[in-house]
C-alpha cells in the first residue's frame, strides 16, 4: 500500500536529505546532544540517518499553529505533545527516534515524566509535511505501523489533503483514506470533534 500511495502522489525528488550517509545509532545521538556538540540545533533520526529539522518553514509553522489550536479544543493539554520523541518497536528503537510533530497521548503527561512515552500511551500521531512528505508516507509510516500506532495523520500542505492511516498489521496500515480540503475526519480517539481540513491550511491563491 504504501509503494502504491507514493507512486501515486509524491514526486521521486520530494524528499529531506539526510545530513550525512553515516549510519547513526540512538546511543550515539544521545551522546552528542548530551555532550552539547549541536547547540540548538534539532535532528531527526530515521533508520539510521539524520535529518535536521531545525528550521521550519512558514507554511509549516502555520499549519502547525492552527492544528495545536484543534488539538487543544480537542484533547487535554495533558495528553498533547509537540516535536517530542516517542518509543517504537523494539527492532527500530536503537536507529530511529522521530520527532512527530504531534503527539496525542492515552494518558497524561505526568504518567511517563522522565520518559518518552511507548506504542500503547499513544493514540494519534500527526507529521505536518512540505517538503517531507516522501519520507512521512514511508520510511514514518512503517515505524509507526511496527510500533503498532493505532493512527496517523500525514498533512500534505502542498497537495491540500490529508492521509489518515489506521490499522497496524505486520508492519503496515492496512486502512488508508485520502482526504481533500473541503473534507473532515475525526480522531478514534476524539469522535465527537472533527477537524475540517481546509481550517489549518493556508488560504488557497
Amino acid at each position: 500500500m504504501t509503494a502504491e500511495l507514493l507512486e501515486k502522489f509524491v514526486p521521486p525528488s520530494d524528499a529531506d536529505a539526510p545530513s550525512s550517509r553515516v549510519k547513526w545509532t540512538r546511543a550515539e545521538v544521545e551522546r552528542i546532544e548530551d555532550a552539547g556538540l549541536w547547540q540548538d540545533r534539532k535532528f531527526e533520526l530515521l533508520e539510521g540517518e539524520l535529518y535536521d529539522r531545525t528550521a521550519k518553514q512558514p507554511l509549516h509553522a502555520m499549519v502547525q499553529t492552527l492544528l495545536n489550536e484543534w488539538a487543544h479544543l480537542s484533547f487535554s493539554a495533558k495528553l498533547i505533545r509537540a516535536e517530542s520523541p516517542i518509543e517504537l518497536a523494539e527492532r527500530d528503537n536503537p536507529s530511529s527516534q522521530p520527532l512527530p510533530d504531534m503527539v496525542i497521548t492515552t494518558v497524561s503527561c505526568f504518567e511517563f515524566a522522565g520518559n518518552n512515552p511507548d506504542p500503547s500511551q499513544v493514540a494519534l500521531i500527526i507529521e505536518v509535511s512540505d517538503t517531507s512528505l516522501r519520507d512521512d508516507l514511508s520510511v514514518k509510516a512503517g515505524l509507526y505501523a511496527r510500533a503498532e500506532i493505532k493512527e496517523y495523520w500525514v498533512i500534505d500542505i502542498r497537495g491540500r489533503r490529508l492521509f489518515a492511516h489506521r490499522v497496524p498489521r505486520n508492519g503496515d496500515y492496512s486502512e488508508l483514506r485520502t482526504l481533500g480540503e473541503t473534507e473532515s475526519i475525526a480522531a478514534l480517539a476524539a469522535p465527537d470533534k472533527p477537524l475540517l481540513i481546509s481550517a489549518i491550511l493556508p488560504k488557497a491563491v
